[in-house]
């Protein structure tokens, strides 16, 4: 985020997850007065979305950044979404690196997903579409699981409990809990 040359304004997202309220400073000064020439943010998305706000000593953007739930329209996607809400609490690597390319994607890719997993497209397509959102869901899952393992408190924790208890961790389904 930086002023250009010319007094114009132009905010790049860069990469992760962000949190709604976060503010980031891009000028500070005793005195802040006057505007810039033009103002570029990036595209909002149905999950993320930037403003910027001028006040007398600085000026700041701040994230606006919604529940993954608002997008949700099925109970099949308000589970998911409440799993991937959980997952962008702190999410580090490329783990934090997927899920912010996730939360910026365009409405279009949030209808299609939508599409995908209702009982319509259930029904029309005889049952495969189920099978393959389970699948989709499944194989989520299981890389979700992976990227935890990688994390080092993570692994100690699953240690701690024991082998036996460890592969309920890849235990899929409805009562996967």
């Amino acid at each position: 985020m930086w002023p250009d040359s010319d007094g114009a304004l132009n905010v790049v997202r860069g990469k992760g997850v962000y949190t709604n309220g976060t503010k980031y400073p891009i000028l500070a000064a005793n005195t802040v007065s006057g505007w810039f020439t033009s103002e570029t943010l990036p595209a909002p998305s149905p999950l993320l979305s930037f403003k910027v706000a001028g006040f007398s000593d600085r000026v700041e953007v701040e994230t606006l950044a919604k529940s993954v739930t608002t997008v949700a329209t099925n109970p099949v996607q308000m589970r998911i979404a409440q799993m991937l809400d959980k997952a962008m609490v702190k999410p580090t690597g490329k783990t934090a690196e997927m899920l912010g390319e996730f939360q910026s994607l365009p409405a279009q890719d949030f209808k299609r997903l939508s599409q995908a997993s209702t009982p319509t497209a259930t029904t029309s397509s005889g049952g495969r579409s189920l099978t393959a959102s389970q699948e989709n869901i499944r194989s989520l899952h299981n890389r979700m699981t992976a990227l935890r393992l990688t994390q080092p408190q993570y692994s100690a924790a699953i240690q701690a409990r024991g082998d036996r208890q460890h592969d309920v961790l890849f235990k899929t389904g409805p009562d996967s809990g």
